[in-house]
């Protein structure tokens, strides 16, 4: 499960806090939260994501995207299917090996995600797109280099945004022995967000790899939905 899958799960369990249930409900409330601990959501460090907490961050991350469009649409994810005309079934010499999607609604909101994976025989590439919907504040939260601008690098690797494809990118390498891991982060059309990753391939190929990718159809896709 993706960073961004948890967090719209946690915006989208708020109303229940507070409602109690059974132990698996707060085993569920307890791993999302410890997932989300990054985002600094958890402002009182006791472990949970109270129902202002997440509010308020919800309400940061809406600020930041009216922000970036200097006004606020409403945008109807498209359905999980068309997201998956970018995963082809063979891409660079890796085949497809696993295709999945959801679409998820709630509250008046809506989003939709598709997943794919990719297999050479010896190596492993997972594509996740996703159309944040009526959901981009909540979903951008997780996603503040949007607004930034770096380049680190050491012995371990590196990690810098980019430009790719027409929109902001996070490109990052994790070099522990001889194993590289590659994750490479897009933000298209002001909607899309696309990561590929790699345990164990080196980034210039999981770039090659992603170059492939028919990413402008979402491009295509832009103005879907929007009212």
């Amino acid at each position: 499960m993706t960073r961004l899958t948890l967090l719209l799960l946690a915006f989208l369990i708020i109303p229940l806090a507070g409602c109690g249930g059974d132990d698996a409900d707060a085993q569920s409330q307890a791993e999302v939260a410890e997932a989300l601990s990054e985002t600094n959501m958890d402002t009182d460090g006791d472990g949970t994501i109270s129902p202002n907490e997440a509010a308020r961050a919800g309400i940061e991350g809406a600020t930041t995207l009216e922000e970036r469009e200097r006004g606020t649409r409403t945008t109807e994810a498209v359905g999980y299917e068309d997201l998956q005309g970018v995963l082809p079934a063979s891409v660079s010499g890796y085949d497809r090996t696993d295709l999945s999607g959801q679409n998820t609604s709630a509250m008046g909101m809506s989003m939709s995600n598709s997943n794919a994976t990719y297999s050479n025989g010896t190596t492993e590439i997972d594509v996740n797109v996703t159309d944040t919907g009526t959901m981009r504040g909540v979903a951008l939260m997780g996603y503040q280099w949007l607004n930034q601008s770096y380049n680190r690098e050491g012995s371990d690797g590196f990690e810098r945004t980019v430009e790719y494809r027409g929109g902001p990118a996070l490109e990052k390498e994790s070099i522990s022995g001889d194993i590289r891991a590659s994750n490479l982060t897009v933000f298209l059309a002001e909607r899309f967000i696309v990561e590929v990753e790699s345990n164990n391939l080196p980034f210039s190929e999981l770039r090659d790899f992603a170059d492939d990718l028919p990413l402008g159809d979402l491009n295509s896709m832009s103005e879907v939905g929007v009212e």
